[in-house]
């Protein structure tokens, strides 16, 4: 079942993973991977309400170095970057290799520029969407740069220059997702 969960995840069909992660529970209640799985898919779907989970998973085992690093990423994705450095900080002292405390601390340390924290809840938000609902996002910035360049186009004055600025701040916006990463490296 957790493996059939592990699948899910990758697939980004959440609600099925969670599902999986369930059902591996009832087997096991103190399944580690799978409370950490659970916490994940949690901290997706429903940031507010992973809290709980978390604290329950440290409470069975509070130096697992994976429970330390979802608590990091729960503090992550509330926006909480620099208790969530010293969450991975910790995380990565007890186990080195681990591979979620290492994502998590880059981008933890990414997170201390303020455009970077602002596409980061972006990519966050879009990372709960499934497919059919990501393209209707792309669609729908796509036609509202249209209808801001249209709109810029046939007005005068002041009106023009703060859509025109509209246009471009989405423009540069929707820019930034592709190349921030590597912009952010380099510094």
């Amino acid at each position: 079942l957790l493996l059939k969960a592990r699948v899910k995840f990758g697939q980004r069909y959440y609600d099925t993973s969670l599902e999986y992660t369930d059902k591996a529970l009832e087997l096991d209640a103190e399944n580690e991977e799978a409370l950490n799985l659970r916490i994940l898919i949690t901290n997706i779907l429903y940031p507010n309400q992973s809290e709980e989970s978390v604290n329950k998973l440290l409470d069975l085992d509070p130096e697992n170095p994976s429970s330390i690093a979802n608590h990091g990423m729960m503090l992550l994705r509330q926006g909480n970057h620099k208790e969530a450095l010293e969450r991975f900080k910790e995380a990565l002292s007890r186990q080195p290799s681990n591979q979620m405390a290492r994502h998590g601390m880059t981008e933890a340390l990414k997170s201390k520029f303020f455009l970077y924290r602002l596409i980061y809840k972006f990519c966050n938000f879009t990372s709960t969407l499934d497919g059919n609902k990501t393209w209707m996002l792309i669609i729908g910035i796509m036609i509202a740069q249209r209808v801001l360049r249209s709109a810029a186009d046939n007005s005068e004055g002041g009106l023009k220059i703060l859509l025109t600025t509209a246009t471009i701040a989405v423009s540069v916006f929707v820019f930034l997702t592709w190349v921030i990463n590597p912009i952010i490296n380099l510094y």
